[in-house]
């Protein structure tokens, strides 16, 4: 799972479904300073309060904290599969105090 530079984050771009459900994250851009614009929607668009990536020891991680009716503060941690192209980690679902962990697949243009 690693990734050899910065410019690795252009492989988060692109839309990602969940692998058990209909939800999806929405990544419209991701620079080297690690700012992200996302979206998220289940099926209806969630604010996104705030979306970054790193890189930690070679391997591409995004964070995203959701903050809207029934989604106060629940965050994504994951990290880029560059093997299986998938998105990988947990989502912490604040109003239940539960994680869960969760896979993402990217869909095909």
């Amino acid at each position: 799972m690693s990734c050899s530079s910065s410019s690795d984050r252009t492989a988060l771009l692109g839309k990602w479904i969940r692998n058990d459900g209909g939800y999806q994250l929405e990544i419209l851009s991701a620079d080297d300073s690690g700012q992200v614009e996302a979206k998220y929607f289940n099926p209806n668009q969630i604010h996104v309060s705030e979306a970054s990536s790193n890189i930690e020891k070679g391997i591409l991680k995004l964070h995203v904290t959701l903050h809207d009716t029934g989604y106060p503060g629940c965050t994504y941690v994951l990290e880029y599969s560059k093997e299986a192209k998938t998105l990988q980690g947990t989502y912490f679902q604040a109003a239940q105090n539960q994680s869960y962990e969760v896979s993402f697949e990217k869909v095909k243009p």
